[in-house]
């Protein structure tokens, strides 16, 4: 994992990601996959499988908190998702 990465992760806490706009927060999950989806690559086999579903549940957060915006930008009340 590169530097940047790293220090990204570290800084990375639930009260910075609560006051992201929800684009931003879309954008930071789908980072999230991509990186994960990378290490699934190039991990030991044994974790591989484990890399693969943070990957594919980064990318499920990103599109829950799409289409709550998007209910929430049309006037229709969503699940309640922030």
């Amino acid at each position: 994992m590169g530097r940047a990465m790293q220090q990204k992760l570290s800084d990375f806490s639930a009260d910075d990601f609560e006051n992201l706009s929800p684009s931003e927060r879309v954008r930071h999950c789908r980072e999230m996959a991509k990186r994960a989806l990378a290490l699934s690559q190039t991990a030991p086999p044994s974790h591989r499988k484990a890399y693969s579903e943070i990957a594919r549940q980064w990318g499920e957060l990103a599109d829950d908190i799409e289409r709550a915006h998007q209910g929430l930008s049309s006037g229709h009340p969503s699940s309640g998702y922030p």
